[in-house]
């Protein structure tokens, strides 16, 4: 009212238009200055109505200013000035969104008399140097006929308008044209409209980060279903159409998911400041929190979430309907015979391998449908919008029945499973079947990897598994016997299930398979258990260890310790990164895998080594669960169980390992520890050399029970020597200065050649690829763990783990000796010392 009254003011005192406009424009930029804060107190619901609202009464008072301008005192009655001011578009239909075009018609009528055409000139500068941004357009209103035929576009946008304001009376006769343009060619209106309509989703596809207004279920699909529904109908809402396209429930879930893109467009624009309908990932924050989602990496994900379920609903809902007022204008009476030979049962029909259906046909009970499915000849088929709909309808009990489970598991014994879950999923009945998938419908994979949220992921692998590409993976599916090739589906369709939980998906998604397995009386679930709890497995050893590094290979193997298992979690691994995006399974990563898979073969017949490296992995399991772990830096973390020594884990206890860790990582050149309490021991970290030969030799006058040496990390060793005695405190000075002279390389110690035979000497070069295993079986001798150190050390040859026992009078010594060049020229004469007599 404020505004009117200045402009007033400014035309009483005879301001140029100029200056007039200046005013507008100051109360625009005023109002948009608001919207924030507008937006911010009702979290955007009926923004854009309200928005359009307020746009009206500025076009309102721009209407009326130049009618003063012209008429000054002398304004004629409304209908008796022939202009009349249209709003076209998403402000036609009051969802103009902050940055889009205003899209305004003026229609006039000449009429002897009336200098129209100055009049509306003045409309549109006024509203230009105000700052609107119009689309604007200006016809007589016997052109608008004419008008509509130049383009669809321009049909498009007069059939959604709406008056503003000007004559009433002109608007009744531009209706009854706009009722003519809907009427004419509404045939070939709606298949253009529908073709638009497919190519759009073939430019803008299902993603992650969606077109809000043209992408795949976007504003735009919901806009088709009007603008055809306007055309057939002449209805101005959807609303109109319940009862007799569909449901009072079904209208209002649709409106709520679409009330809620109006609402995400809108935060959208507020946020970036300009007309952006894309919700790319850097942006979407920010229109989480004016949403009033939380504040938090869990409130934007819900928000993407609800996002992506609103553009799939609002999708269903316009192809659904677009599908059932379309169908009429394919109806050929000559096509009924041809009909009646593609009927698989009463009112469903198959034509070019898709399922189509009656939209009159009466809700069925699901099992018959499944019953129906599990008939249909196994091959790849697709389901058109109204078997979909047939689906959503299906009478089914609160709660799936023994029957129907045992029905849907038999679908994964088909060849061809991928449709038929992809079609129960649109009609929302894949969470009816397996309840937990509730928690990954929707749900957004934000990692820089995946391109499709986990619900959508699952089911493209589905399709992978059933298309395998590369030969030698197929054929070992194919070889696989139908109980396993369909347990390996439905273990491939869980593999994510876990997702979106506070633990570790493949641990929480095994959980879940074992119970739905359980359900299902599924054969070799043991097996999909375990390859769900490492789906991951196999990609993130190619791409984060070394597959030539034999301690690696026998880590990866001791997980799935079966070749079968091994060739079901290679084809489980190709299908989950072909379904992750186009392209994704590359040459590449397909050579590193075969080799991993071929690497891990020649590695299964070795038990005893399998053995230690699975009772390794349990330990290292159980350590990284220890608050006192958890609590040291990540990189330390890293270190610690990256020590290859499987004996370092399955011998020592958790606060032996983390302490050594700590100490080690403090270590560079040597430190130490004496203990002599109940009995002397020794314990040593080196990060330069030892002299271990002397260090023992110069302490063969006591007698040691055992001794270990571990490899850890850094280059650095581990010793720790025990005695079977307690020495005099005096002594552990002497034991001290001993320790720090051993690490000079030059010294000799004079060691006595103990007497070892032949027979008790053992070496299994075969140990593993890089180490061989040194067994040393004789009678207890003073000086020969010295000895035997002392000799390895001159021929260079590494100790990498060592593990030294005395029992009754008996040594058992096991050294594990690195397999380098050293190792292969000199071991003949190493035993050839050892045994000799002199």
């Amino acid at each position: 009212m404020s505004l009117e009254i200045d402009v007033e003011d400014k035309l009483y005192s005879s301001c140029d238009d100029f200056e007039i406009s200046k005013l507008i424009k100051v109360e625009i930029k005023s109002y948009l200055s608001s919207l924030e804060e507008r937006f911010k107190k009702t979290q955007g619901k009926q923004f854009l109505y309200h928005h359009t609202k307020e746009l009206d009464k500025f076009i309102n008072l721009i209407y009326k200013t130049s009618l003063r301008i012209f008429f000054k005192d002398y304004i004629p009655l409304t209908n008796q000035l022939p202009i009349t001011l249209v709003a076209l578009g998403s402000y036609g239909r009051e969802q103009l969104a902050m940055y889009s075009d205003i899209d305004l018609m003026i229609v006039y009528k000449k009429i002897e008399g009336y200098n129209i055409e100055p009049i509306i000139k003045k409309i549109f500068y006024i509203a230009w140097d105000a700052g609107l941004k119009l689309g604007h357009r200006a016809h007589e209103v016997g052109e608008l006929i004419d008008a509509s035929r130049e383009d669809i576009t321009i049909k498009t946008a007069m059939i959604e308008s709406r008056f503003i304001c000007g004559s009433k009376v002109l608007y009744v006769e531009v209706e009854s044209k706009l009722n003519r343009i809907r009427n004419e060619n509404q045939k070939e209106y709606a298949l253009e409209k529908i073709e638009e309509y497919q190519k759009r989703h073939t430019k803008y596809p299902y993603s992650m980060e969606p077109d809000i207004k043209e992408g795949y279920g976007g504003i735009r699909d919901a806009n088709t279903l009007f603008w055809i529904s306007n055309t057939i109908y002449k209805v101005k809402s959807l609303r109109d159409l319940q009862e007799i396209l569909f449901k009072e429930d079904e209208y209002k879930e649709f409106r709520g998911y679409l009330e809620f893109l109006f609402r995400i467009r809108s935060a959208l624009h507020l946020s970036s400041r300009k007309k952006s309908d894309k919700l790319v990932l850097e942006i979407l924050p920010q229109v989480a929190k004016k949403l009033g989602f939380e504040e938090n990496q869990k409130g934007v994900i819900d928000c993407a979430k609800r996002a992506l379920e609103a553009m799939h609903r609002v999708y269903l809902f316009s192809d659904i309907n677009l599908s059932r007022i379309t169908r009429r204008f394919f109806y050929n009476p000559k096509n009924i015979y041809k009909l009646k030979q593609v009927r698989l049962k009463e009112g469903i029909f198959e034509f070019e391998n898709r399922i189509y259906c009656s939209f009159n046909l009466e809700p069925i009970n699901l099992i018959e449908i499944l019953d129906f499915l599990l008939r249909l000849e196994d091959r790849e088929f697709s389901f058109d919008s109204s078997a979909i709909y047939m689906l959503k309808r299906a009478k089914k009990p609160a709660i799936s029945t023994k029957n129907i489970n045992t029905a849907f598991k038999k679908l994964f014994f088909r060849k061809y499973t991928y449709s038929i879950l992809k079609a129960f999923y649109d009609a929302n009945l894949i969470e009816y079947f397996i309840p937990a998938f509730k928690k990954v419908l929707y749900l957004p994979q934000f990692d820089g990897y995946h391109s499709l949220p986990v619900d959508m992921h699952s089911i493209h692998s589905i399709y992978h598994i059933e298309n395998i590409q590369n030969s030698f993976l197929k054929s070992l599916y194919q070889n696989l016997d139908i109980n396993k090739r369909s347990m390996l589906k439905i273990a491939l369709f869980f593999h994510d299930i876990g997702k979106g939980r506070k633990r570790e998906h493949s641990i929480v998604g095994e959980e879940i398979f074992k119970k739905f397995a359980e359900k299902i009386e599924l054969e070799h679930a043991d097996m999909g258990s375990i390859l769900i709890r490492y789906h991951t497995l196999m990609t993130s050893v190619v791409q984060k260890e070394d597959i030539y590094n034999e301690n690696t290979i026998l880590e990866f193997v001791s997980k799935i310790r079966s070749k079968e298992l091994l060739e079901m979690l290679f084809i489980l691994t190709y299908a989950d990164v072909s379904g992750v995006s186009e392209g994704r399974f590359t040459k590449f990563l397909e050579k590193l895998l075969f080799e991993l898979y071929h690497n891990a073969l020649g590695v299964m017949n070795k038990d005893e080594l399998l053995t230690q490296t699975q009772k390794r992995i349990r330990r290292v399991e159980n350590l990284k669960k220890g608050s006192e772990f958890l609590s040291l830096p990540i990189n330390l973390q890293k270190k610690i169980v990256s020590i290859k020594s499987n004996m370092f884990f399955l011998k020592l206890k958790n606060d032996d390992i983390i302490n050594i860790s700590k100490m080690a990582e403090e270590v560079s050149r040597y430190d130490y520890k004496i203990r002599n309490e109940h009995f002397l021991t020794i314990e040593i970290i080196r990060g330069i050399d030892l002299n271990l030969g002397y260090l023992l030799g110069r302490l063969s006058n006591f007698s040691i029970a055992s001794m270990d040496i571990f490899k850890i990390f850094g280059g650095k060793k581990y010793f720790r020597i025990d005695f079977d005695e307690v020495i005099e405190d005096i002594d552990v000075l002497g034991i001290e200065e001993l320790i720090d002279s051993s690490f000079d390389m030059s010294k000799k110690a004079k060691l006595i050649k103990p007497q070892i035979s032949k027979r008790g000497i053992k070496i299994n070069q075969n140990h593993s690829k890089e180490l061989a295993e040194f067994i040393l079986s004789t009678k207890n001798q003073k000086g020969l763990l010295a000895y035997i150190a002392s000799l390895l050390d001159e021929y260079g040859i590494e100790i990498v783990a060592a593990k030294v026992h005395t029992y009754n009078d008996r040594v058992m010594d096991t050294f594990l000796i690195e397999k380098n060049r050293n190792f292969w020229n000199n071991w003949d004469r190493v035993v050839n010392r050892i045994v000799a007599t002199k």
